[in-house]
């Protein structure tokens, strides 16, 4: 891994980068695990705060199983098309029943018009040449449009940092380019954007970008986040483990936010099916 003595963004020196075409994802310990555990929800969506209820179109890139897509269509009212080349993606349609491409999104991609939003989330750090990239994501939100982006913060990768963690941010093999705060938005008006904002939240960073003046940030709205654990667990016949993992998400914010008497009704119901 080299760094950059400009803007300190960190690449690796092989630039080859992974395959993310692979079998279909059935009903394995990993998928258990994601749906329970490992997929991070409110980070996925806290970039999306700035977004309102409205006649709006999401195009997730690289969302694997769709979570985003599925929260601004449960609780916004958008319409969301995603592209993702893995097996979590064929998982993503089965259990959410959501329009997923599998495929990678690139600039030969068609696109009737523009959407309102493009998102991806940890996804350019696996991308070889990430200008082209950031290029094709410009031309999918045109000139109103906004890009939204999370990614490993490159400033993280340090000797300060717990090995837990450097393990996750580096992915040797599977990240190709850490960015700095500075590089990314460097990156991103490179790719033709007049307005940036790039935020540092730990080891993340996360973007957003538009030929159009920006909207104010805003955190992810609690009572917005809780409807939408609260709707999707409401959904007849959902398959076990996500049933389990949308429950134990509900539960955490339930006791964080003090509701003592929610969380327990909760518990009570995680109980018996546990």
């Amino acid at each position: 891994i080299i760094e950059c003595r400009s803007c300190h963004s960190r690449f690796s020196t092989d630039r080859r980068g992974a395959d993310y075409h692979g079998g279909d994802v059935p009903d394995t310990p990993f998928l258990h695990y994601y749906m329970e555990q490992g997929a991070g929800l409110r980070p996925m969506l806290e970039p999306l705060g700035f977004a309102d209820p409205g006649p709006r179109r999401l195009l997730e890139i690289g969302g694997g199983f769709g979570f985003p897509s599925d929260y601004v269509q449960t609780v916004l009212g958008w319409t969301a098309k995603g592209y993702d080349p893995s097996g979590l993606a064929v998982m993503g349609k089965r259990y959410l029943g959501l329009d997923i491409t599998r495929d990678y999104w690139t600039s030969d991609t068609p696109l009737s018009q523009p959407f309102d939003v493009a998102y991806a989330s940890e996804v350019i750090e696996h991308i070889p040449e990430p200008g082209p990239f950031l290029a094709a994501m410009r031309r999918a939100v045109g000139q109103q449009g906004i890009v939204a982006l999370t990614t490993p913060n490159g400033a993280a990768l340090n000797t300060g940092t717990t090995p837990g963690m450097l393990v996750p941010i580096a992915s040797p093999g599977l990240h190709l380019t850490l960015f700095s705060a500075q590089g990314l938005e460097l990156a991103l008006r490179q790719a033709g954007f007049a307005h940036v904002r790039v935020e540092e939240d730990g080891a993340q960073l996360r973007a957003v970008a538009s030929e159009a003046p920006l909207p104010e940030p805003r955190r992810l709205d609690d009572d917005r986040y809780l409807d939408y654990l609260h709707r999707r667990i409401a959904t007849p016949d959902l398959a076990p483990a996500l049933l389990s993992g949308l429950r134990y998400r509900l539960f955490k914010e339930l006791v964080n936010l003090g509701d003592a008497a929610g969380a327990l009704r909760l518990y009570a119901e995680m109980a018996v099916s546990l």
